[in-house]
């Protein structure tokens, strides 16, 4: 169509108008097209074209910063891998981190590093290998009951069969995540608001599958063919090198003071440093074994807990921002053997009391520590607020030993700005070559009234090095000092000051990391000051008793006495603890006291070496306090406050009620042919005492000793005028409870239940860990104490289902979330579906693993389903039509899992054949909303008879 033309006259003309409606004919003005618009109306419409479709959707572009980052990272990996291969020297981090600090500045720069932090722990990277680095992020933390470790629960993971873990070689696994680690330590800033390098995985990137990141030892074992005496065996894990992260965070704080005249304002508001592995290397069940022995396990350990300290100094910074700090099993003071740990994870809470004013998280889950190791988190000078409260126990440089008391005449206190009180916060804050021992009022006045002098049981102690193959320790008596096997030590002077070649930390205090030469960055001294976190034991004992003198050298700690296990000590009681925070003209609380809510102590296999006096001092001293750890000590710690004056409720919203195992694991478990002869109260299975001994109050470690209990070191240390052990002196007048005995146990569970009610009110986390093979708490009565409470999570761990439906009668109304693992369960039918959905009407998340035969819906007419039920996760065998009900009469199911759907294997009749055609059908009646309207994620497993193989349904 010729558009230069009109339409009408056919005049050609550059200034025609078209027409609006069709755009095909031109015309010179309105009189022309009113002339033709009788004949080209009739064509119009037809001759409009239509338009093209715009989407409502914009297009996706990347952005520039995202492009950068890419870019960025990718160079990051590069260098990284080159240091990881030793290319690249580790100067060329520092450089990578200064060009980083140059350019990533002004009000993004945190937001940048935070972004980059995430990506590189999104499951992305080392990109050029076929495993990957992830992180677990939405989580959910439980108990491994008397193991005390830690189990984390990936929530995001949808798959719930238990596959095998991929097997990796060490060096691939070790460089995999060391390229991570520099990648990280390039970004890492005092800038960054929130450093998460927690719960770490490795992966495999094509199948998704888990890397196995930890196994046993018993290739590194070599020429010993003994197993560990103790029936455990030492495990070792690969984790990211902490020590390299906290370096680099510490450098980077260190450069912004030294910018500054004034006290920088950091932006850091949470710290994690927890790890996915339930146990830490050096946990003591590595003690009881030749890997005791390793000392590049030993070593590495030493250099996360020498970073802490330098993170967390004693004075010159203030972490104002810091309110959650999660450290997870970096430290360990339970027993003083692993090098100088004991003294430096003293010297860490000292540090963080110091440094984070406004902490209100500090989670040491994992950790092996004595809860009176918060004494140095909370109290600003231990020594001088407490050491006219306690006894302290000497043992001399020339073998005398007494117990002195404090005197009236104290040098201290006369003159509290003098040489001797100088020296003395010297050696406590800096040195830190004690441990305090708070013991219960009861524990401290059988010291009072008995005289006590110190037996050195030669012939037990070689008896013991010998079982825990220990000969090689410097016991640093006489006899060794100077023997020719010095050189055979666990742990050379070099090594226990980090010295290694290839460590980071020595790279960086030695001066080889080609320090930053612009104005205003760190200097060489300060670097070697955040590296350097502790000179040799000897050399500082000796350059402390120069200027302080034998006065302070004979109640500091020997390191090597020659019985290794029992430092010296200063002991005092659970009320002079309250004391000195009543009696102190001011507060000597550090300003967290304050603002603490979560300080989470693990228990231990070791209970007894578990202060619970300090719990009382505490609850006193941190009023806000809410969480203190999943430890006996806390729940003994917890009758003790309440005997004290003035005692009033605590804030407390989560608390563990944990009784010492008496399962005997040994014994067979029995059939379920044997179950249903026997009957639910079967007696194949009896009770064992071994643990029990955990019920006794906390001693000193010299005062160990007992005839009485069995696995206790007898006519050794610390001992009476008449050769009496305190334990056994506390023995005659408070025998010890047979908690084998359920009458027994099951009342002293009724009495702590009363007591929890009166002094939790606001309690709404309970977790119980009741491991008796019988039902010892099968009636409300048990639990009647905790009915005036509004709990909102449960969590049970061992024992029976006899034991779980009256606890729910009483508590259930209130429950949003509950977890239940009972390993041991005979083949009755108990209904636990059943009472779930009728006690917990409110009940929104639910995890299941209940026994060893398919659990089921018992009453399927009377069964109402779930109302509120979210979620949940069944960890053993569950019948089909038990599955179909479930989601069929659970309006708000969202996510399903179940470990397994299948009655073949156990072998219960009535048996259903499941077939691919009924797992099909089921799957469409879920996607067509007619059975679980919400459920977005089914996943269970099933045995398919035809091919006899395990299927996976997802």
């Amino acid at each position: 169509m010729d558009y230069g033309k009109c339409s009408t006259c056919h005049a050609s003309s550059p200034s025609l108008s078209r027409c609006t409606g069709c755009l095909s004919v031109s015309y010179c003005n309105s009189s022309c097209q009113r002339r033709d618009w009788s004949q080209h109306k009739l064509v119009c419409a037809k001759l409009k074209k239509p338009l093209a479709a715009v989407s409502s959707i914009p297009m996706q572009v990347s952005s520039l910063s995202m492009l950068a980052s890419k870019i960025l990272l990718n160079s990051m990996e590069n260098a990284a891998i080159r240091l990881v291969m030793k290319i690249y020297q580790l100067s060329s981090l520092s450089t990578i981190s200064s060009f980083l600090t140059l350019y990533l500045q002004g009000v993004e720069s945190s937001s940048i590093r935070q972004a980059l932090l995430q990506q590189i722990l999104s499951g992305q990277f080392p990109t050029k290998s076929e495993y990957r680095v992830c992180q677990i992020r939405k989580y959910t933390v439980s108990s491994m009951g008397q193991m005390h470790g830690v189990f984390y629960r990936d929530l995001d993971r949808n798959k719930v069969t238990y596959e095998e873990d991929v097997e990796v070689n060490e060096e691939t696994l070790q460089n995999i995540l060391g390229v991570v680690a520099y990648m990280i330590c390039m970004v890492v800033s005092g800038d960054i608001p929130i450093i998460d390098l927690g719960r770490l995985f490795v992966m495999e990137a094509a199948t998704g599958n888990i890397v196995k990141t930890n196994g046993l030892r018993n290739e590194n074992t070599e020429g010993n063919e003994e197993s560990s005496p103790s029936g455990n065996e030492a495990v070792k894990n690969l984790v990211i090198n902490k020590s390299r992260l906290l370096v680099a965070l510490n450098l980077s704080l260190l450069e912004c003071e030294a910018n500054l005249s004034h006290p920088p304002s950091f932006k850091l508001t949470k710290l994690d440093l927890t790890t996915d592995e339930p146990f830490h290397n050096c946990n003591s069940a590595n003690i009881t074994s030749s890997a005791v022995l390793d000392k590049t396990m030993i070593r590495h350990h030493m250099k996360d807990i020498k970073s802490l300290v330098a993170t967390f100094p004693l004075t010159g910074r203030t972490l104002s921002a810091l309110t959650d700090l999660r450290l997870g099993n970096c430290l360990t003071n339970l027993l003083p053997i692993q090098g100088r740990a004991d003294v430096l994870s003293q010297l860490v809470l000292a540090g963080v009391g110091q440094c984070c004013p406004s902490l209100k998280v500090l989670d040491l889950r994992g950790s092996e520590v004595d809860p009176a190791i918060a004494i140095w988190l909370v109290l600003s000078d231990p020594f001088m607020a407490l050491h006219k409260y306690c006894y302290t126990v000497y043992k001399g440089i020339n073998g005398k030993t007494e117990i002195r008391k404090h005197t009236e005449d104290c040098m201290y206190c006369e003159d509290m700005e003098g040489m001797e009180v100088t020296e003395a916060k010297e050696a406590t804050m800096v040195d830190r070559r004690f441990q305090w021992s708070p013991v219960s009022d009861e524990v401290w006045e059988l010291l009072e009234e008995n005289s006590w002098h110190y037996v050195d049981n030669k012939t037990y102690m070689k008896k013991m090095k010998k079982k825990y193959k220990l000969n090689n320790w410097d016991d640093g008596s006489e006899d060794s000092s100077g023997s020719d096997d010095d050189d055979s030590n666990w742990e050379t002077d070099n090594e226990a000051s980090g010295a290694d070649s290839e460590g980071w930390v020595d790279d960086i205090s030695n001066g080889k990391d080609g320090s930053i030469e612009e104005s205003g960055h760190v200097n060489e001294e300060k670097k070697s000051q955040s590296a350097d976190t502790g000179d040799d034991d000897e050399t500082a004992a000796s350059e402390c008793c120069e200027c302080c003198g034998d006065q302070t050298l004979n109640w500091k700690i020997n390191t090597g006495p020659s019985d290794p296990l029992y430092p010296l000590i200063h002991v005092l009681s659970a009320s002079a603890l309250i004391k000195c925070l009543q009696q102190s003209l001011t507060s000597p609380c550090n300003p967290l006291a304050s603002t603490l809510e979560v300080l989470y102590i693990s228990g231990n296999s070791l209970e007894n070496f578990l202060s619970e006096a300090v719990f009382p001092f505490l609850l006193t001293a941190c009023p806000n306090l809410k969480i203190l750890g999943d430890s006996l000590a806390v729940m003994k710690g917890l009758k003790l406050f309440s005997t004290m004056d003035d005692t009033c409720n605590t804030e407390l919203r989560e608390l563990d009620l944990v009784y010492p195992s008496t399962y005997d694991m040994s014994r067979t478990e029995p059939s379920v042919a044997e179950y249903l002869v026997l009957g639910e109260h079967n007696s194949i299975v009896f009770p064992k005492k071994d643990a029990i001994s955990a019920l006794l109050p906390y001693v000193p470690c010299g005062m160990i000793s007992s005839e009485k209990v069995k696995g206790y070191p007898s006519h050794h240390g610390w001992l009476n005028s008449d050769n009496i052990s305190l334990i056994d002196l506390y023995l005659e007048q408070n025998p010890l409870k047979d908690i084998t005995n359920p009458l027994v146990l099951g009342k002293m569970v009724r009495e702590d239940c009363q007591l929890v009610g009166k002094l939790c009110p606001k309690l709404t986390t309970l977790k119980i860990n009741l491991d008796h093979p019988w039902g010892v708490a099968n009636h409300t009565r048990f639990w009647s104490g905790l009915a005036q409470l509004s709990l909102t999570s449960l969590q049970i761990i061992n024992g029976r289902w006899e034991n779980v439906s009256p606890l729910l009668k009483v508590v259930g109304r209130s429950l949003k979330q509950v977890h239940i693992i009972l390993p041991k369960r005979n083949d009755a039918l108990q209904g636990e579906i059943d009472c779930l959905a009728l006690e917990c009407p409110l009940l929104e998340h639910l995890y299941l693993g209940v026994g060893t035969s398919p659990l089921e819906i018992r009453d399927m007419q009377a069964f109402t389903g779930f109302k509120q039920l979210k979620t949940i996760y069944i960890g053993e065998a569950f019948t089909w039509n038990s599955l179909q009900a479930l989601i069929s009469l659970s309006p708000n199911l969202e996510k399903i899992q179940v470990d397994k759907i299948n009655e073949q294997v156990v072998g219960k009749p009535p048996n259903v054949t499941i077939t691919k055609e009924m797992v099909e059908k089921f799957g469409c009646l879920v996607k067509e909303n007619r059975a679980g309207a919400k459920v977005t994620v089914l996943s269970f497993s099933w045995l398919d008879l035809e091919t006899e193989r395990f299927v996976e349904t997802v």
